[in-house]
């Protein structure tokens, strides 16, 4: 059975189909990819892909009669999905949309959305059909007059929230930067705050596409509460389409924020084609934005060679090293992690090391539990086995929560232990309390206060 066809049709308003920035309300998804019909490479008039759908199995004969407008859009709109023959239905809908007063599209789009629920709910050529459409209605107005969509839809609180007014501006600024910005300079910066902030976020996203450094140029220009938003979101479209030249920017663009996964995600997407200059990017940068990177850099290197990589981070200073342990037992081979736990062993104790320890001890569990335990078991009390203890208490707790909470009493920091013994306990008892409560009336590992204080949380 397909999904109501509602809950296709609404994504589609939302989303506008294919990624265009999302709502100016708030809500945002991911840029389309290079080359489609939404990317810097359309220029001029944006053309929509051939109507797609409407090809139901079963279906009776192929109709080629045009739906002509009849007053009734949502109902001429309704006949257009339903028709088999591609050319006619794009034939059709391109009139009924040239009938409807470009001031009335926006209720024209609320009303689609109220009315459709019920249409063909089982019919995947209907819901083909549907998707297709509304592409080709955001293709329609941007070509006709983004301008005039735009004012009305800004003026109609009660229909703007449909997600096509983003599309719109994306489109526009895909076809004519110099227009879309423009539009955002004298209609939208001054003025709703959510509407402006939005629209920046989708102007700065198709702006990078086509110029980097002119686009964070225009970022340090905007409000001040729009400003991280929108490199965030410049930063995310670039590093999918050229994480190089992210990269090469990311150190100057101060008021981005999560700057340290931005530069773990740069990292990654940079090494699986040149993991040397990305490894070697990642550890120039400065010491807030070096260890996510570092990590991210070495796990996808790791994984394509692993004796490489490892060669490499041998070759880091001994603080850079530190950042690298974690990419190393995330992507090592089980037959690797016994050598690679006693080389993590032989380093000196930190944050880095620890983190390694705490994913090593998960992996290894997962591909020999015993030797995984034996190793934790004879690590030295300390930062590194606490780690290490509830990385292999976390691998354990869906097929063995007693082992796993047992792992868990041995962590020996106090707040670090109590957190993690909360945490999954929780889980267990979700699950079976009556066996989570046995655990905790009669464990021997855990202490007196421990113990006191997970029966108030489960009940005796």
């Amino acid at each position: 059975m397909m999904p109501s066809l509602r809950l296709v049709l609404l994504p589609a308003l939302t989303l506008c189909l294919g990624g265009a920035g999302g709502y100016w309300l708030g809500k945002r998804h991911a840029s389309p990819a290079p080359g489609s019909a939404s990317s810097p490479a359309a220029a001029g008039t944006l053309r929509p892909p051939q109507l797609a759908g409407g090809e139901k199995q079963n279906a009776g004969p192929v109709s080629t009669a045009p739906v002509t407008p009849s007053g009734d859009p949502v109902s001429d709109f309704r006949k257009i999905l339903r028709m088999r023959d591609p050319a006619s239905r794009q034939t059709s809908l391109d009139a009924l949309l040239a009938s409807i007063p470009i001031a009335e599209l926006p209720l024209f789009l609320s009303n689609l959305e109220k009315n459709l629920g019920d249409l063909d709910a089982d019919d995947p050529g209907a819901q083909m059909a549907a998707l297709s459409a509304f592409e080709v209605i955001s293709l329609h107005i941007t070509n006709r007059d983004p301008e005039a969509y735009l004012n009305s839809s800004l003026l109609d609180k009660e229909h703007r929230n449909s997600g096509m007014a983003d599309k719109v501006l994306q489109l526009w600024a895909n076809r004519d930067l110099t227009g879309a910005l423009g539009y955002y300079e004298t209609k939208l910066r001054t003025g709703d705050k959510d509407i402006a902030k939005g629209a920046s976020s989708v102007l700065a996203r198709e702006y990078v596409k086509m110029d980097p450094e002119g686009a964070f140029r225009w970022i340090t220009q905007l409000p001040e509460t729009d400003r991280a938003e929108a490199n965030h979101d410049a930063f995310q479209t670039l590093s999918h389409m050229k994480p190089v030249k992210a990269a090469e920017l990311l150190v100057d663009v101060k008021e981005l924020p999560n700057r340290e996964e931005i530069a773990g995600a740069l990292a990654k997407g940079w090494a699986p084609t040149e993991p040397e200059k990305a490894l070697k990017w990642a550890a120039g940068l400065p010491a807030d934005l070096s260890p996510d990177a570092v990590s991210a850099a070495v796990g996808v290197w790791a994984g394509k060679d692993f004796d490489k990589a490892l060669a490499a981070v041998n070759a880091l200073p001994d603080k850079t090293r530190d950042s690298a342990w974690q990419g190393l037992a995330t992507n090592a081979d089980p037959a690797e992690l016994p050598a690679l736990a006693n080389l993590l062993q032989s380093q000196p104790e930190g944050e880095g090391r620890a983190d390694g320890a705490s994913s090593l001890a998960s992996r290894w569990a997962a591909a020999d539990e015993a030797a995984a335990s034996a190793w934790v078991a004879s690590l030295p009390a300390g930062l590194t086995h606490d780690h290490a203890a509830g990385g292999l208490a976390g691998s354990l707790l869906e097929k063995d929560p007693a082992a796993a909470l047992d792992w868990t009493s041995a962590i020996s920091k106090d707040e670090s232990r109590a957190a993690h013994l909360d945490e999954n306990l929780a889980k267990w008892f979700e699950k079976d309390p009556v066996a989570a409560r046995t655990w905790v009336n009669q464990s021997p590992r855990l202490t007196d206060p421990d113990r006191q204080r997970l029966i108030i949380r489960t009940g005796r």
